[in-house]
């Protein structure tokens, strides 16, 4: 912004030219500075966010990012919440494609194609693709080991319990 008003500033303090000529060169200045395309990098959205605002905080990027078609949206996560909401616009533009029906909270501009997608996990300096192929979804589960352990725990807990106190 500021580039562009001292600029502006000077074409139109300049004497020598015109106000043709001063049209037509804050015209070029002004398409120097308009916003074609955005590349957005988010790290972490989850931060301090319940799953529920998680949710609202990723259809609000992806609703961004469609607003321009050459728009692009780069998020780092832990959160298997994240992934399961972007899972959720995928599934969208997939039943949308194949039977013209919607809901309402995934609207033309909250709904993003699985082609149009990557998700990788970094894992002890390896890259994995986490797609899932078949299902044309997310594998959210692939950075949800830890709720893998917490209910296996839970399970081999209540296995000790005696049957009647189960």
């Amino acid at each position: 912004r500021e580039t562009f008003k001292k600029e502006s500033v000077k074409i139109l303090n300049d004497k020598t030219y015109t106000e043709e000529q001063k049209r037509i060169l804050l015209s070029n200045l002004a398409a120097q500075f308009n916003v074609k395309r955005t590349l957005n990098i988010v790290e972490e959205p989850e931060q301090n966010l319940f799953p529920n605002s998680q949710q609202k905080v990723i259809n609000s990027l992806i609703e961004y990012n469609n607003a321009i078609k050459e728009n692009k949206l780069i998020i780092s996560t832990h959160s298997p919440y994240i992934l399961s909401a972007l899972n959720n616009s995928i599934l969208a533009e997939e039943v949308f494609e194949k039977t013209g029906k919607s809901i309402d909270a995934y609207s033309k501009e909250k709904r993003v194609a699985f082609a149009d997608v990557s998700a990788y996990l970094l894992d002890d300096g390896k890259i994995y693709d986490i797609k899932d192929y078949e299902t044309n979804l997310i594998n959210a589960e692939a950075i949800d080991d830890c709720s893998n352990v917490i209910n296996s725990d839970f399970d081999r807990l209540l296995d000790l319990m005696p049957d009647n106190e189960a």
